[in-house]
């Protein structure tokens, strides 16, 4: 029955309807036309002498000419002005997909990833040179997708999937952003080249060592996990050695207070353990740190961000008010 009215609710679409209309005005001209051959140019054979079948039909054969060429123009303009306004309709969907991609608001951005990736246009092109500067791209699944081109000044990539995407030529992109994605194995990089792993990112690590078994201390091994030459991944894990250390090694984590805060915006979404329990899990999760008590003070606004977004998104029993 659902099936039976999602049909029924297609068809009865505007568009759907016109394209509907076009179709059978010209299916109606053919009929014309060829019921207007067939009367004037049907003959049968009598006492030997071929004849034609309907005799003095002058007037009926202007009238099934010109009935049946005007019907089909009516149609040909229809299906025309269907097909442009197609177009139309479609070239604004994209465009107000890829302006959601861009949103600062999470879910807003991840739903419009999911969309486009429905409609095949994450990898067609459609988002080459587009404007997704400071959209919060956090966890999302960005798999494949052409992002040549685009703008994505200060997009939050936090755990963000970009393996085998297409980044040549994306502006705006900094280390500090690549070091926050979660997945980048078989990526063009912007400046054309393919990603060597030079990041280091633990989501790569973890599907070569864990998920695929590729020995994630043999240079050879994760060249062959890369797809890539040995001496490429090796001058990419020189350049983490020169480059990154101190981000990676002097890690200042929250203080004390900020961790008592965490809890207290975690405490006013709910009271009870098994949920606070979840929400720090989800916390952990976000920033890949093995306690919310090991976050980085970097990432601390970003948290206070993720959490208040939780807090708008979720609806759980509200803590007791102290008396």
């Amino acid at each position: 029955m659902n099936k039976k009215n999602h049909i029924l609710s297609k068809l009865t679409q505007p568009i759907i309807i016109i394209r509907l209309i076009g179709i059978a005005v010209l299916i109606v001209a053919v009929v014309i036309g060829v019921l207007g051959f067939i009367n004037q140019h049907s003959t049968v054979i009598i006492d030997g002498e071929r004849q034609e079948l309907f005799r003095d039909s002058f007037f009926l054969g202007d009238f099934y000419a010109n009935v049946s060429s005007e019907l089909a123009s009516i149609a040909i303009t229809i299906l025309i002005v269907d097909a442009l306004n197609g177009w139309r309709v479609k070239r604004q969907e994209k465009e107000s997909l890829i302006l959601q991609m861009g949103s600062p608001i999470n879910q807003i951005a991840r739903e419009a990833v999911r969309s486009l990736r429905v409609r095949g246009w994450l990898e067609d092109g459609s988002l080459k040179g587009a404007d997704i500067s400071r959209g919060n791209l956090e966890d999302v699944y960005l798999e494949r997708a052409d992002l040549s081109q685009t703008n994505m000044y200060k997009a939050r990539l936090s755990n963000t999937h970009l393996q085998w995407s297409n980044l040549m030529g994306v502006k705006g992109l900094t280390d500090e952003q690549f070091l926050q994605v979660s997945h980048l194995r078989g990526a063009v990089m912007p400046d054309g080249s393919d990603y060597d792993g030079r990041y280091r990112l633990k989501g790569d690590l973890r599907w070569a060592g864990k998920t695929l078994n590729f020995d994630t201390n043999d240079p050879e091994s994760m060249a062959d996990f890369y797809k890539i030459p040995v001496e490429a991944y090796v001058r990419g894990q020189e350049w983490h050695f020169e480059q990154i250390p101190k981000s990676r090694t002097e890690t200042h984590f929250i203080t004390k207070e900020q961790i008592k805060t965490i809890q207290s915006i975690v405490y006013s979404i709910t009271a009870h353990k098994g949920e606070q329990y979840r929400i720090y899990s989800q916390l952990r999760k976000k920033f890949n740190v093995e306690s919310y008590k090991k976050l980085p003070v970097d990432h601390y606004q970003d948290a206070l961000h993720f959490l208040n977004e939780f807090k708008s998104n979720n609806e759980f029993d509200t803590p007791p008010t102290p008396a």
